[in-house]
Parts: structure tokens; C-alpha cells; sequence
């Protein structure tokens, strides 16, 4: 009868609660009964000792439960079903013991139907999530995470560790009923870099999203400095205007675009074209048995600002 809600509400099913139960019932028994006998016995004599038995079993209960729990395979875990799904499994469940008491071929055929369509909607979460890549920001009440997701994979970036209660009891709960699966923890600090996200500092990409984290440390150009961009289709000595700006400062005031800022430009001179460091890149297919490496070298051209226009 509990099956049902136990995933629902605490999203696990325990696999030793036959032994638990065998274990618990006679403890918690004489519990009850002592509880009883503490509230009904005025002598303080009697008392201290029965308080003293009462509290050494509710700590050998206790020991029991946390040995059960971390057995192998004790539990499992991370099943995530919605009120749809949730109803479908209680009819199940339901129909199949009515057939068992009854022998009606009605309650076989509800059986069947909510049993397929019960699959049928699981099958379907999964492959959305599968199919589902998205950029997630997190904030709890004295950190802050960004998970980028991408199928069942998932990477999390924060200011802190795995043994924060933020992320057990907060963030990978959110996660797992998301199904995500595949979690990985990492510092927001770190330089990262992987097949579909990069991080370096205060610039990231986590595959078509790219992400620009804002603090005081972070030196904008300015008119007169030179910087490197992607690869202009401009002579060199030509002058080039930007005009896909993401945000102006002058130190006191920053202004941010949604996603730019309209009527701001940037006008700037070409110095010169060139080509980046050799980076090697392995491309590998499991599957198919597909090797191979390749350099590359990344085209830029270098600019000077002469002036920055915001309005």
C-alpha cells in the first residue's frame, strides 16, 4: 500500500525493509510500552532507571535502521514519478489485486492499459530529457551554482563542495528530477574545458549558451587599447564599428543590454590578421571505430579601439 507513495514522496524503495521490519518490531514495542510506563509510574526511583533503559533502545533502534541503510544496494534511489504517473501505478496496483480476489477480466485489461500508458509516460520523460539541453542558475541562502545539462549528463559549477547541505539537499534533488543522472560537482573558479562547455576565468560557454560573470575585477577595453576578436573580413589599416555591445561601464555606472545595448557602438582600426596557438583535437567514434587527430589553429584579427559611443 506504501509502495506507490514511497516513490512520490521520498522518491527511493527501500530493498531490505523485510529485515528492518523483523529487526524494528519487537525494539519498537517495548518503546511503546515503556513510554507508557514513564508516564504513568510517579516514583522517581523507578524513573531513572526506566528512562535510562528507554534511552539506550531508542539509540540501539537507531544503530539498527542506520546499519540496515548503509548495506549494499539497500535502497534505490532517484526514482522520480509525477500525481499522472502516480495515479496510474495506485490503479495498477489496485486492479491487480481485484483480479487476484475476483477473477474479472475487466480488472485484467485496466491492468494492462495503465500499465502501458504508465510506461508509455515514463519512456516519454526520459527521451525529453534526453533530447533537453539547458542552462539552470541556482541560488540558496548563502551560495550559488550554475548547472549547464545536456541529456543525462549534467555539470554543475559552485563555490562549494559536495558535503554542503546546498548541494545535497537542494541542488541534486532539483537535478535528479530533471533526470539527470550523470552529476558532476566542479568549482566555479576553475578552468574547465569539455566537449560541449568551457570556462576560463570570468568567461563561459555551455554549448549555445554563453555567459559573461560580472565582478569588479574584470578590466573592460578601453578607447586606445588593443585586443584580439574573431577573424574580421577587413583590410588591415581599415576601420571596423561594433555594434552588438553587451555592456558599457565608465566605472561608476554599467549599463547592460537585453541582449544588447541599442544605439552603442564601437568603432575600432585593424592592425593585423593572424593565427592563434596549434590546439590538437581527437575525434573518436566508439562505435563505428573512428580515430582521428587533427590540429587546428584559430584565425583572429587585432583591433584598436579609437572611440566607444553609448547612448
Amino acid at each position: 500500500a506504501t509502495f506507490p507513495l514511497s516513490l512520490y514522496s521520498f522518491h527511493q524503495f527501500p530493498l531490505y525493509f523485510l529485515l528492518s521490519n523483523l529487526l524494528i518490531v519487537l525494539p519498537v514495542t517495548i518503546i511503546m510500552y515503556s513510554g507508557i510506563l514513564l508516564l504513568a509510574i510517579p516514583f522517581e526511583s523507578v524513573l531513572f532507571p526506566l528512562g535510562k533503559f528507554l534511552s539506550g533502545l531508542i539509540n540501539l533502534t537507531n544503530d539498527i535502521l542506520f546499519w540496515i541503510e548503509n548495506l549494499p544496494f539497500s535502497s534505490i534511489s532517484g526514482i522520480w514519478i509525477n500525481g499522472f504517473q502516480l495515479f496510474l501505478l495506485c490503479t495498477f496496483i489496485l486492479t491487480l489485486l481485484f483480479w487476484s480476489e475476483f477473477k474479472l477480466k475487466i480488472f485484467v485489461f485496466t491492468a494492462m492499459i495503465s500499465g502501458m500508458i504508465l510506461f508509455m509516460s515514463i519512456s516519454l520523460d526520459r527521451i525529453l530529457n534526453f533530447k533537453k539541453e539547458e542552462l539552470i542558475f541556482f541560488s540558496t541562502r548563502r551560495n550559488s551554482a550554475i548547472a549547464y545539462s545536456r541529456g543525462a549528463k549534467c555539470i554543475v559549477l559552485a563555490d562549494f563542495d559536495s558535503s554542503d547541505r546546498s548541494f545535497s539537499y537542494a541542488i541534486k534533488p532539483a537535478l535528479e528530477s530533471r533526470g539527470h543522472t550523470d552529476i558532476t560537482l566542479l568549482n566555479i573558479d576553475s578552468t574547465l574545458r569539455g566537449d560541449s562547455y568551457w570556462s576560463d576565468s570570468n568567461f563561459m560557454q555551455f554549448g549555445k549558451f554563453r555567459m559573461l560573470r560580472w565582478d569588479r575585477k574584470i578590466s573592460l577595453p578601453k578607447s586606445g587599447e588593443r585586443l584580439k576578436v574573431e577573424k574580421l573580413d577587413v583590410e588591415v589599416g581599415g576601420t571596423v564599428t561594433l555594434d552588438q555591445i553587451l555592456m558599457v561601464s565608465d566605472g561608476d555606472n554599467t549599463t547592460i543590454g537585453s541582449p544588447i545595448i541599442k544605439g552603442a557602438k564601437v568603432k575600432a582600426t585593424v592592425l593585423s590578421h593572424g593565427r592563434g596557438d596549434k590546439v590538437m583535437i581527437f575525434k573518436f567514434r566508439r562505435r563505428k571505430h573512428y580515430r582521428k587527430t587533427q590540429g587546428h589553429r584559430q584565425s583572429f584579427t587585432e583591433i584598436k579601439i579609437e572611440a566607444i559611443a553609448a547612448k
